[in-house]
């Protein structure tokens, strides 16, 4: 007979709160059944949880505990046991249970600055990859530029604590991003550091040794004194000997023109595709929907095949804002907030973490900018949703 989690709590016969009185007794009964059942965590650090937690954090526990769905027929034990809710779940209580960093503004070690401490404290618990004993041996030997490098890193990942929660069905994304893998391999001192990070999280054209093979420092001030008086161009590349081949994806093409584009531009904020403005669509179903789509930042790498097996890619980081409040009808604004809910906005996130239905619709507004958009980067690789 298929196990249900009512059942199992019924069977206890509980009488009031069995760990904690200063939790509501619906929560404490859940928590022993679930140390009991599934474990992952103790008694102690239910009680020091309760004791240490504020009132948004007790909250937020309380809705962990809901999106479990532990009274799901039948009760599954081994899907619930091996998900990032639960894991989340468990660190949650036992990171605020742990009475050691309360009243203390660093958790790991004095010779990082506050908050990249607090974010990797975070990290360490929640995602993984290193652990706390990593990040102090790392910080023994700190640099400004690896402080330097180090943020530009968390800046490009969920880090904080209240961020990472509801993120917990994505963990295994997080961990597998090239940014959180670049993230292990700086604190565990792998990452090779004989070149600088520029705000984008690469390396200057100056510096980075994929690029200098193609555009030395010297011949790269040549290109732009002639972009200077001519304009861009691509073609007018070979006049310096730099000479794409012809191969589906082409790193002069594809990776060094873009990317000095946008340098001599000043940005991605100066090219063409940010200063687009905002588009309606009738189609899919809207109503003169009114939406915008820009760029972000960018995203690439030098194809490496030959040498290394290593395909190359180069893309954007983009941001869609929906207008659902200014001239969207109810039945659009409800569509779109069903299809897009809290959970889905405001962060930006690769498109693989999005369903093929919220995806389809990213998509068919990508194209209404793909033209202006592919003078740089003809694909996107993470999306932001902003419903305004």
């Amino acid at each position: 007979m298929d196990t249900n989690f009512n059942d199992i709590v019924l069977s206890e016969g509980y009488k009031g709160n069995m760990i904690t009185k200063d939790l509501p007794k619906e929560l404490d009964n859940t928590l022993f059944t679930l140390i009991h059942v599934l474990g992952g965590f103790d008694s102690s650090d239910v009680i020091s949880f309760a004791r240490n937690a504020n009132y948004r954090e007790r909250r937020l526990l309380t809705k962990m505990v809901d999106e479990l769905n532990l009274y799901e027929k039948p009760f599954d034990r081994e899907g619930i046991i091996n998900s990032s809710r639960y894991r989340a779940l468990t660190v949650f209580i036992k990171v605020i249970g742990d009475s050691s960093n309360i009243n203390e503004d660093y958790t790991i070690s004095r010779e990082l600055p506050e908050d990249l401490d607090n974010q990797l404290y975070f990290l360490s618990h929640y995602i993984g990859g290193f652990t706390t004993s990593d990040v102090g041996r790392f910080s023994k030997y700190i640099t400004p530029r690896k402080i330097k490098t180090l943020r530009r890193l968390l800046n490009r990942v969920p880090s904080d604590q209240y961020e990472l929660i509801p993120l917990a069905g994505m963990y295994k994304s997080i961990y597998e991003s090239p940014d959180y893998q670049k993230l292990i391999s700086l604190i565990l001192g792998t990452l090779t550091e004989d070149v600088d990070v520029n705000i984008d999280g690469h390396s200057p054209t100056d510096t980075n040794p994929y690029f200098t093979r193609y555009v030395k420092p010297e011949l790269k001030k040549q290109i732009f004194g002639y972009w200077d008086k001519h304009g861009l161009c691509y073609d007018c590349l070979k006049y310096f000997n730099v000479i794409g081949e012809d191969k589906p994806f082409d790193n002069v093409a594809d990776v060094v023109y873009p990317v000095l584009a946008l340098e001599w531009l000043g940005g991605v904020e100066f090219s063409e595709f940010a200063k687009q403005g905002w588009e309606t669509t009738s189609e899919m179903g809207f109503d003169k929907l009114k939406f915008k789509v820009e760029p972000v930042s960018f995203d690439y790498l030098f194809d490496e095949t030959e040498n290394f097996g290593e395909r190359g890619y180069s893309c954007w980081d983009i941001r869609v804002v929906i207008d659902i409040n200014g001239y969207a009808s109810l039945d659009d604004s409800d569509r779109l907030k069903k299809l897009f809910p809290e959970s889905a906005q405001n962060k930006l996130s690769s498109y693989s973490n999005y369903t093929n239905e919220q995806m389809e619709l990213i998509e068919d507004l990508w194209d209404y900018y793909l033209d202006v958009a592919s003078e740089y980067f003809g694909s996107f690789c993470r999306v932001e949703v902003v419903l305004v």
